[in-house]
């Protein structure tokens, strides 16, 4: 099984730092996943960097909340297509191999949790 890994980035202005957060996403090596960049009204190039990658896996949603990033995250998970959910802060980088680990760990540990 390759559950779908939404993966939410808020953001605010961040547009360099934002550029190398998504390269870490798209350069992961588990490929079952979506980005959905939440941009809280950014004065600066987040647009195009988000267009910049041209894939089709990456999604920006616009709003505007005066900071507070508990809507920008809630908002994501609500867009979110994905089986299981990921945050990422769009000044944070990911080793390539994360969401893979992850998704190998939990899915080691499935048959033993009841809910």
């Amino acid at each position: 099984m390759n559950p779908l890994v939404s993966v939410v980035i808020p953001t605010y202005n961040h547009s360099d730092f934002l550029k190398l957060s998504l390269a870490s996403v798209i350069n992961q090596t588990y490929l079952n996943w979506e980005a959905i960049v939440i941009d809280n009204h950014s004065n600066d190039n987040t647009d195009e960097v988000v267009s910049s990658f041209g894939n089709s896996k990456v999604r920006l949603t616009k709003i505007k909340n005066n900071g507070v990033i508990s809507v920008s995250r809630n908002l994501g998970i609500k867009e979110a297509k994905g089986d299981w959910i990921s945050f990422l802060d769009s000044d944070d980088l990911w080793f390539p191999n994360k969401l893979e680990r992850v998704v190998f760990e939990i899915q080691k540990l499935e048959n033993q949790i009841d809910v």
